[in-house]
Order: structure tokens, then C-alpha cells, then sequence
């Protein structure tokens, strides 16, 4: 059997890490949103602004690829994903959240691409 290409091993490694730490924000926020102070509304804005941000930046992640073809839109989205997912550990501010959730989607937009 031959080995899978490098670069995609990464790829796929890294991607997996990033969106299980969204995954989890999915699983945990529902459930202990109490203890965090939020309100119902405020749980579901957190759970699908990310969604509407995607909406409007797929468009903008494609044509960056195409004209700046780099492999930097990609690293750039992997640390993106990271910081928001460490600032999904570190904070429980609702205004925070919300723009780690906006850059989230901007990150996955060009993750995606």
C-alpha cells in the first residue's frame, strides 16, 4: 500500500483538529449556557452567525484564490481556526464569542475553498 501524500496528511490533520474544536462549541453551549450566563437567543446567535458569514464569504474566499493563488490563505485560515478555538476555551464574554464566531466563518470559508 502506498503512502498517502504528504501534504494532504496535514491538511486532514489539521482540519479535523480545527472543526472538532468548533464541533465542540455545538455540544458544550447548549448544554451549559446557564452556567456561562447566556440566554436562550443568545446561544443561537453564537450557534449561526457563522453560518451567514460563510454565506457572504465564500464568493470572496474563492476569488482570493483565484487571483492570489497560496498556499498562505490556507495557513492563514489554520491559525485563524486555532485562535478562535482557543478563544472559545478562555472566555465567556458574549461579544467575544460572537467575533471569534464571525472569524470562524471567514476561516472556514477559505478552509473550504
Amino acid at each position: 500500500m502506498r503512502r498517502p501524500f504528504l501534504p494532504i496528511v496535514y491538511f486532514a490533520t489539521s482540519l479535523a483538529v480545527v472543526v472538532l474544536g468548533d464541533s465542540l462549541l455545538y455540544a458544550i453551549l447548549p448544554s451549559y449556557y446557564p452556567q456561562l450566563g447566556f440566554a436562550p437567543i443568545q446561544v443561537g446567535i453564537l450557534l449561526s452567525v457563522n453560518r451567514w458569514i460563510r454565506l457572504s464569504t465564500n464568493h470572496l474566499a474563492e476569488y482570493c484564490y483565484r487571483r492570489y493563488p497560496s498556499n498562505l490563505w490556507l495557513v492563514g485560515a489554520f491559525f485563524a481556526g486555532s485562535f478562535v478555538i482557543a478563544v472559545y476555551g478562555l472566555t465567556d464574554m458574549f461579544a467575544l464569542l460572537f467575533g471569534a464566531r464571525i472569524l470562524w466563518g471567514v476561516s472556514f470559508s477559505f478552509l473550504r475553498q
